[in-house]
């Protein structure tokens, strides 16, 4: 992994030093630790850090930062929380976060977490060049990410698998990726009611592409 330009925004002193010795032990290099939300926000537009980590302690809501930094300085990110719910789950993807780092983690998790962190930022980048407009792309990236659990849980996919499936169809058929997998999922119930059906995956999405079922570019 190549060295990245890392913001930690912590108000927990001993959180923040302890992250800043895992992130510096992996090569990367800590640019700045913020305590707060506006902070954050004023260090990412100053510093242009390749990476924030986030604490879910901030004293304003970590969710909100997450969703202002998508919206104004689109940086991956990665909330640090003591646990991980299907709410704060939930309300995280909807604001943008990429990762979730339950705390205390050793610096394997750390580096693991930190490369799930960039591949979706990198998918919901190449998704927002197809539509132009960063919150149909996060709203998109969330029936993506539907439909990359589907391939993984069906088909042993990995994630990184699954989405080029995604995009390799979304190629083949000039519709938009999030366009894509809202149709794969529509049609997940024909296509996994028998083994034999999945030779004709391809083609069965291939059709969808071209029928007028509404998806996420198509939503707002």
């Amino acid at each position: 992994m190549e060295p990245l330009r890392v913001l930690i925004a912590d108000e927990r002193g001993l959180v923040a030093s302890r992250l800043a010795a895992q992130l510096e032990g992996l090569g990367h290099w800590v640019v700045g630790v913020a305590k707060d939300s506006s902070a954050t926000e004023d260090s990412v537009a100053r510093l242009r850090p390749e990476l924030v980590l986030i604490g879910s302690h901030l004293p304003e809501s970590a969710i909100e930062t997450t969703r202002a930094l998508i919206a104004l300085h689109p940086t991956p990110t990665i909330l640090l929380t003591g646990y991980v719910g299907a709410d704060l789950v939930r309300r995280g993807q909807d604001a943008g976060v990429m990762a979730y780092l339950v705390w205390p983690a050793d610096a394997s998790v750390l580096a693991s977490t930190i490369r799930v962190a960039l591949t979706r930022f990198r998918e919901l980048r190449l998704i927002a060049e197809q539509l132009g407009n960063s919150q149909q792309a996060l709203r998109a990236s969330l029936v993506v990410e539907r439909a990359k659990r589907m391939l993984i849980r069906r088909l042993d996919f990995s994630e990184g698998e699954a989405f080029q499936y995604l995009r390799r169809q979304s190629q083949i058929t000039g519709t938009p990726v999030g366009d894509v997998a809202a149709n794969l999922l529509s049609a997940g119930a024909l296509i996994f009611a028998k083994p034999e059906i999945f030779q004709c995956l391809t083609a069965i999405v291939e059709v969808l592409g071209g029928q007028r079922v509404m998806g996420p570019s198509q939503a707002a």
